[in-house]
């Protein structure tokens, strides 16, 4: 092959690949007509693919993906969806109030300044009260009873209670208008009554001729145990009242400190199928009374049976109720300091 048609050749390839990378696939490169066609290689061609194909590949064989579409990592076999943090509330917010946290209650009244409740007291007073058996056919029955409730003097976690017994007239012999009749008891009220009136002190026609004091205990020897009477299916320490006078006693029957056939044969007493009913107040303490006038507190009224010579009658007064006792010495007698048995 000459010079001059090594030449051609050459030229005729580079013009063959320049044509195939401008893409238009025609066959003008080469005359039909050259002389020399057929005595050249045949030049091979490359598709190449169009710029407005949208498959993403470029002439490499690689995929590309749009500009406005990133690729995205490959998230892994073991990816999972992130869990959202918990919520807290935020740290000023004040901590939930506890339903069950109560406000503590306020302390109730103590009007008579003694260490305990008035209210506490009238519940021990009207709870503990002994069975009061006054005789079925006394003439004058209608009465009240005035209390003062206190710590017990020996013994401050025990509770001592003085009753006044409190009648219209005494109507037995040598009566007189107006009458006060006193007894005690020593009471813990951890214990549930009865069971916790533990000993009492009674003392009839107190200042008299007559005077007469028995002693009991619910839990002492066999020989100084009160007598009883069974209400609701428990013993409650029996007071007998003596028929007319009002005698308070601790044991009935014949016999030394015994109701019957005391008082030069003036006092008889009867065991009462039921306790005497009637109304209660507490009197309060001599510093700290609770009241001045028995007839305003309800005590003392024409409706409860009392003469008009009794009403507004002041217990804390030194003046006596009619023609009986004094009621402020009655409260405050230390002949009524029950002793705590050593059994109980």
């Amino acid at each position: 092959m000459t010079t001059t048609r090594v030449v051609l050749v050459v030229l005729s390839i580079l013009g063959g690949c320049s044509t195939a990378r401008l893409g238009d696939g025609s066959d003008d490169a080469v005359p039909e007509d050259d002389p020399d066609r057929g005595d050249r290689d045949e030049v091979p061609r490359f598709d190449i693919p169009s710029t407005d194909d949208d498959s993403g590949a470029d002439p490499d064989g690689v995929v590309i993906p749009p500009a406005d579409e990133p690729a995205s990592p490959d998230p892994g076999p073991e990816s999972a969806v992130p869990e959202e943090p918990a919520t807290e509330a935020p740290a000023d917010d004040p901590p939930a109030e506890d339903p069950e946290e109560v406000a503590p209650e306020a302390p109730l009244p103590d009007d008579d300044q003694d260490g305990l409740a008035d209210a506490r007291e009238a519940e021990i007073a009207e709870g503990y009260m002994p069975f009061l058996s006054v005789s079925s056919d006394d003439e004058c029955p209608a009465a009240a009873v005035l209390y003062r409730v206190r710590p017990h003097p020996d013994d401050a976690r025990l509770v001592h209670v003085v009753y006044v017994v409190l009648y219209n007239d005494d109507c037995g012999m040598a009566g007189h208008p107006g009458d006060d009749e006193v007894f005690a008891a020593a009471i813990d009220p951890a214990r549930p009554a009865p069971e916790g009136i533990l000993a009492m002190v009674a003392i009839a026609h107190q200042g008299t001729l007559c005077e007469t004091e028995t002693r009991c205990e619910t839990c002492g020897p066999d020989g100084n145990t009160c007598s009883t009477a069974e209400v609701g299916g428990a013993d409650w320490p029996v007071v007998f009242v003596s028929h007319g006078k009002h005698g308070n006693y601790l044991k009935d029957g014949i016999g030394f400190g015994r109701c019957d056939g005391n008082c030069f044969f003036a006092d008889e007493c009867d065991q009462a199928e039921l306790a005497a009913e009637a109304p209660m107040l507490n009197a309060g303490e001599p510093e700290h009374p609770l009241t001045r006038d028995l007839t305003d507190a309800g005590l003392v009224t024409a409706e409860h049976g009392f003469q008009d010579e009794l009403l507004h009658f002041d217990p804390w007064s030194g003046e006596s109720f009619g023609d009986a006792g004094v009621v402020a010495d009655d409260l405050v007698d230390p002949a009524f300091d029950v002793p705590i048995p050593e059994e109980c």
